[in-house]
């Protein structure tokens, strides 16, 4: 009988698995046929496709000639591998497609001891069409919660493109119908709570690793496009609850007035998504429910600030106003020593009792009315709300436009002053 001989020892992806084994002629069949069967009969595996079925040629290495845009197995040598590993145990499969009968045996190399993979073949009248594949001895389980196929019960939603969301007790990430890994190995700190079967994310060659960003790139495409208000709000739940969905990465929401409403059950209907602390504190002190990093993850925070807006559009929509007054007694200790520094160094140059703290999106200060105000968040540095205090001063004395000359003379002039009350005796 003819056979190619592989210079492959029997000890060869020795990490490989009985489940690596079915993955591989699973992904073979699902690629030529989706509607291929697989049965368990006694120690017999079976698994047939009605597909083009295989040639001599598609056994050697690195020989792969699927139409598919998205098959399950890339790489040509899938078949190869999974007998090798199948003859190291001890185990044969016959396989019958397009007149040929196909099995894997022990072979040896001229002049080498060590047994190798050997896959032999004759031809006869087997059959014309589709590819079985029979696995004699099989002691190992068929792994069939290991595929998804149409009709799933455990799918959940199914997006345009065929990435699905799974309901599961352990939820697990598959790619492209075939499970790759729990999906707890993608989440930071705890689990998913959902399952995904996934269609674009690079894997290596043994299927048990993708990609964590191009994963939750694809998660967040799925939710991105779902419209059931209720499942919206399970996702919300979940990423409330600290789950992996709290890494996913969604760029476009389909349904923008659906996830707004969910995140908003969820969360309160005062959510907003944080700018910066001393607006939280801002917005916290008029009801908000501010929503950080800690709430939803750093990923989420540009979608859910789209969907609810920031606390300081919630601020000065209460305020009607962009610069927020803040009381002395809001501020800290450090905020309160920086502002009384910056009042007494005022008074030294003829301004008094006119710096205040403000909040002010954006602006480190701002000259108002012949007043000046500091932002909050300024006042933690004194050195910035020094250099602040000068740069306003400067247009509240001389009342001088920015960018101008004037206003650098009058910057000068005024640090002049500051400097000269504290040197001159």
């Amino acid at each position: 009988m003819p056979q190619i001989v592989f210079p492959m020892t029997l000890d060869y992806v020795k990490h490989w698995t009985p489940w690596d084994v079915v993955r591989e002629f699973v992904s073979n069949a699902y690629d030529a046929d989706e509607n291929f069967t697989m049965q368990q009969d006694g120690a017999t595996l079976r698994i047939e496709d009605w597909g083009e079925g295989l040639e001599v040629k598609h056994l050697l290495m690195g020989k792969s000639e699927k139409n598919n845009t998205r098959p399950r197995g890339q790489f040509g040598e899938g078949l190869d591998l999974a007998l090798l590993c199948l003859t190291r145990w001890g185990v044969m499969a016959n396989i019958y497609t397009r007149g040929l009968h196909i099995w894997n045996q022990p072979a040896y190399l001229d002049g080498i001891d060590e047994k190798v993979l050997g896959i032999a073949w004759e031809e006869g009248d087997f059959r014309t069409k589709g590819t079985l594949v029979e696995i004699e001895n099989w002691c190992n389980p068929s792994f069939d919660e290991r595929i998804i196929r149409k009709g799933d019960a455990r799918i959940v939603y199914t997006d345009n493109a065929g990435r699905s969301i799974l309901r599961m007790d352990q939820p697990a990430i598959f790619v492209r119908d075939i499970w790759v890994c729990d999906a707890e190995r993608l989440a930071q700190g705890k689990g998913f709570a959902f399952g995904y079967n996934l269609v674009d994310t690079p894997m290596n060659r043994d299927r048990g690793i993708v990609d964590s960003w191009n994963a939750c790139n694809e998660m967040g495409r799925i939710w991105g496009s779902v419209t059931d208000s209720d499942l919206m709000v399970e996702f919300w739940q979940a990423v409330k609850d600290r789950n992996g969905e709290r890494n996913v990465n969604i760029y476009d929401i389909q349904n923008t007035d659906q996830s707004r409403a969910a995140i908003q059950k969820v969360f309160g209907w005062k959510a907003v998504a944080v700018s910066t602390q001393d607006m939280k504190r801002e917005a916290e002190y008029r009801g908000a429910r501010v929503l950080d990093e800690n709430d939803i993850g750093h990923r989420l925070k540009a979608v859910v600030t789209s969907l609810l807006g920031t606390d300081a559009q919630f601020v000065t929509d209460i305020e009607g106003k962009a610069a927020i007054y803040v009381p002395e007694k809001k501020l800290d200790g450090t905020e309160k020593k920086t502002l009384a520094m910056l009042r007494r160094i005022a008074a030294k140059v003829g301004i008094f009792g006119s710096v205040d703290a403000y909040i002010l999106p954006g602006k480190d200060g701002e000259a108002a009315n012949g007043k000046i105000r500091i932002g909050r968040e300024t006042l933690q540095d004194p050195v910035q709300a020094i250099a602040t205090l000068v740069h306003e001063g400067a247009h509240v004395k001389w009342d001088t436009k920015d960018y101008t000359v004037e206003h650098e003379r009058a910057l000068t002039e005024f640090a002049a002053q500051i400097i000269a009350q504290y040197v001159v005796r």
